[in-house]
This record gives structure tokens, C-alpha cells and sequence, in this order.
């Protein structure tokens, strides 16, 4: 059998040059338009979808929905202007990481290794 596979194997790879036939895009879905003076109600439990529900979204995508599914507890812009956001001198902005080591611990053949990690920003927001 190991000659049979490999035959196969080779025809495989020679099967691989071909340009496999072009498969048809599908369009994307319609988009679903919301009515502006849609209302929200408020308590609305999480319901997990139904079988059916499950067995109709066939198509691997998330379901359309037409209220939210949680009640917010807090408003961010409320919850940052009550953090306090001091910089103190000496503070966690300032003082960066207290690291120390021996002088003689690097050498021309064992060099400290620096590793820069990229940081865009910090924002408060993302708490």
C-alpha cells in the first residue's frame, strides 16, 4: 500500500498546480433598518435563542437584534469624573519601576536584554 500512497501523493501535488475554479461571492446581507423612535424596554432578561431560532441561523452568523440585551448599571462619563486621577509626584504616572541589579552582572558576553513593547495610549475610558 505505501507505493499506492505515495502515487497518490505525487498526483495530489501535481493536482495542486491547477488554479482551483472560482468560487461565487455571496452578496452581503440586506441591512437591517432600526426605526428611530424604537423603544427600548427596560428589564429585559438575556434569553438564550430558542432550537428553532438555532436551527434557522444556518448560515453561521450572529442574529440580528432589536433591543439590547442588558440594562447599564453605570454611565462611564459619571464613573470617570469620580476616579480620581491625581498626579502626585511620585506617583504610578511618574516613577516607573524601581529595578535594580548588579553592576557586574552584565558583560561584553552576557548583554542586558531590552525588549520595547509597543503602547499607543492610556485611556481612562477603558476601565
Amino acid at each position: 500500500h505505501l507505493e499506492e500512497d505515495v502515487r497518490n501523493l505525487d498526483k495530489s501535488f501535481k493536482d495542486g498546480d491547477k488554479k482551483p475554479e472560482a468560487q461565487p461571492i455571496p452578496p452581503p446581507p440586506s441591512p437591517v433598518v432600526v426605526p428611530p423612535n424604537l423603544e427600548v424596554p427596560e428589564d429585559k432578561p438575556i434569553e438564550k435563542p430558542s432550537a428553532t431560532e438555532k436551527q434557522l441561523n444556518t448560515n453561521n452568523r450572529c442574529t440580528w437584534r432589536n433591543s439590547s440585551p442588558v440594562n447599564t448599571t453605570f454611565e462611564i462619563r459619571q464613573l470617570y469624573e469620580t476616579l480620581p486621577f491625581d498626579d502626585i509626584k511620585g506617583g504610578a504616572w511618574t516613577q516607573g519601576f524601581d529595578i535594580r541589579y548588579e553592576t557586574s552582572q552584565w558583560t561584553s558576553n552576557n548583554k542586558l536584554k531590552i525588549i520595547l513593547m509597543p503602547h499607543s495610549h492610556c485611556d481612562p475610558g477603558w476601565i
